[in-house]
């Protein structure tokens, strides 16, 4: 073991969870393997346990592969261990034949894991299970298990940084890991182990000089100790990366190296619509001001993905207030993890989130909204939508409503031009909104890209290099779209133009 991974080893024994984040190369693999055949013998030699599991969760195959395969290594290159254990190569389990302590490396599936009660569960890169669609599940699922164990049942997250964004499972945890670091959180059970290089909190310090980079890859080969990676073959990755040209590259490299979120290097999601939604006003109501614009934003997806509708009112002051609905059908919440159910729950509550039996209740929903916006209108007022989201939802809502139901074209120039739209309003505190906060979640999962044109484009977080991703945003894209037909509606205000005629 190298010195930090022997301090971490005999710290996270007297933790309950422990959280590490460490750049790739450093050594994981073996961490974890250490870790879970650590425990066995712990409780083994001191007959706690008995018949026990320990779970590493692994989110592929080819990686709970290589653990399993460190862990059978480890016993048979020790005499001492070789005698003890009996493996399944099957099922990628050992059992300690004495205590019945089997270690095992599951799966990341809801199927592996149900009804599992761990002693200890090890979670193999915390953020591929984030982005994974029962990633958030299977950690609860165990999770939930375990603590039958009370204080005894041990958790540990290992991980490199996330490719994209944080999201789901691994940003909640490296939320809350943070705020224990800084002590924010006070939890003397938890123990922080981040290893990222601070360029937000270090500004005296240089990603350019290798005595720092420690700090993101501690297992690096230098002068002073033995390692996994070698400081010049970094150095010149660092330096291959950097005279790319490519920033996305650049990024990359830190983040997988040098445990950098890709945020914080602030190249694409700190827009000013993140940074000044927080601060827009609340208020349950609409206020009572003459009405210039209704418009109706809907986005409608699939089957697991609520379908939003945004009713934004522009008042004869050029002030806005916006008005958020989702609808789900029933499966749509069954299958949601519990982080996002938790969201859905609070939505629920305040009642800007209807749970109903089949799409087709949900259009008859959002026809009901249209229509009424429609006949209480004596004012400009378009409702409209992707009309793509769904098949045929243009058509139905228009049979069901009885109204226009006006094409939004999700194209970059489109969605671009409405999100600077949203943010100029909100910037200049022009907005209200309703209370939402599925709405909240929505714009948290978005990320802004600007691209060379000069234009920018609106993602999902966890997207990544598939475009598809699993978080939801239908809030956003239903406000958005809201936004560019109100800015197609005919501006109420007049001017006196009688001084130009002669």
């Amino acid at each position: 073991m190298l010195p930090w991974q022997e301090r971490l080893f005999r710290s996270a024994f007297q933790a309950q969870t422990t959280m590490v984040l460490q750049g790739k190369g450093s050594g994981k693999s073996v961490s974890i393997s250490a870790m879970a055949l650590g425990y066995c013998m712990y409780c083994a030699a001191n007959g706690l346990h008995q018949r026990g599991l320990i779970a590493v969760v692994a989110p592929s195959i080819p990686s709970a592969k290589i653990v399993f395969d460190h862990i059978m290594t480890a016993i048979l290159a020790d005499p001492a261990l070789r005698g003890k254990f009996k493996s399944n190569v099957q099922n990628r389990s050992v059992e300690h034949i004495a205590s019945g302590i089997i270690i095992q490396i599951l799966a990341a599936e809801l199927k592996a894991v149900a009804g599992r009660r761990p002693i200890m569960a090890i979670y193999d890169e915390l953020w591929a299970l984030g982005s994974m669609r029962e990633g958030a599940a299977v950690v609860d699922q165990l999770n939930r298990g375990g603590r039958n164990w009370g204080t005894a049942f041990k958790t540990i997250y290992i991980t490199t940084m996330s490719v994209e964004a944080p999201a789901g499972v691994f940003k909640k945890t490296l939320d809350y890991t943070r705020k224990v670091r800084s002590g924010e959180i006070v939890d003397d059970t938890f123990l922080p182990c981040l290893f990222t290089f601070p360029i937000k909190e270090r500004e005296d310090l240089s990603i350019d000089d290798p005595d720092q980079w420690w700090r993101g890859m501690p297992s690096l080969t230098t002068d002073k100790q033995c390692g996994t990676m070698d400081a010049t073959m970094l150095a010149k990755e660092i330096t291959d990366a950097a005279t790319s040209g490519d920033r996305g590259e650049f990024d990359l490299m830190l983040s997988q190296r040098l445990g950098v979120e890709r945020t914080d290097l602030g190249s694409t999601d700190q827009a000013p619509l993140h940074q000044f939604w927080p601060e827009i006003a609340r208020t349950e109501t609409a206020p009572a001001k003459p009405i210039d614009a209704v418009s109706v934003g809907v986005d409608i997806g699939g089957l697991d993905d609520p379908a939003a509708v945004v009713t934004l009112t522009r008042f004869n002051d050029k002030t806005l207030h916006a008005e958020p609905m989702q609808f789900l059908t029933l499966s749509g919440y069954d299958r949601a993890g519990p982080d996002l159910k938790e969201t859905y729950d609070l939505a629920m509550d305040r009642g800007t989130l209807k749970v109903l039996g089949s799409a087709g209740d949900i259009d008859s929903e959002i026809a009901k909204i249209i229509m009424d916006k429609s006949a209480a209108a004596p004012f400009a007022y378009m409702a409209g939508g992707d009309e793509h989201g769904r098949a045929g939802s243009k058509q139905v809502l228009e049979s069901l409503s009885g109204c226009v139901f006006t094409s939004v074209p999700q194209t970059y120039v489109l969605m671009g031009s409405a999100l600077a739209a949203l943010e100029a309003n909100l910037m200049d505190h022009k907005i209200t909104v309703a209370p939402c906060e599925l709405l909240d979640a929505n714009i948290g999962n978005a990320l802004v890209t600007d691209l060379p044109s000069g234009g920018r484009k609106i993602t999902k977080r966890d997207a990544g290099l598939s475009g598809i991703g699993q978080a939801k945003f239908d809030g956003l894209a239903a406000l958005l779209n809201a936004v560019h037909l109100m800015n197609q509606s005919p501006d109420g205000s007049t001017s006196d133009v009688s001084w130009m005629i002669g």
